[in-house]
């Protein structure tokens, strides 16, 4: 609203007084509301971090598990087999 618009009524005063009581209320409650999503914000990161702990400790146990997978898959071969005739050394399970 320009300043050439306002027209100097008690009227009109009383409006716009009404409009600047709204705009403030207005303004408290998205405040209010700002506040309210930031403190969820942070239950959910909290939630996210607790999840990715355990994750990457899943992840870590999974490691392990592939590590000793494959170390059990070869097994020591004098060279009698079919997958290393003649030659001793390493080859999968049958």
């Amino acid at each position: 609203m320009a300043l050439k618009d306002v027209k100097p009524t008690r009227s009109l005063l009383i409006n716009i007084k009404k409009k600047i009581k709204f705009s403030q209320n207005g303004y408290k409650i998205l405040k209010m509301k700002r506040e309210g999503l930031i403190l969820e914000f942070f239950k959910v990161l909290e939630e996210a971090k607790d999840s990715r702990g355990a994750l990457l400790e899943k992840y870590a146990r999974a490691q392990e598990m592939m590590a000793v997978a494959n170390t059990n898959r070869f097994n020591w071969c004098e060279g009698s087999c079919i997958f290393c005739p003649g030659k001793p050394g390493y080859h999968p399970d049958k």
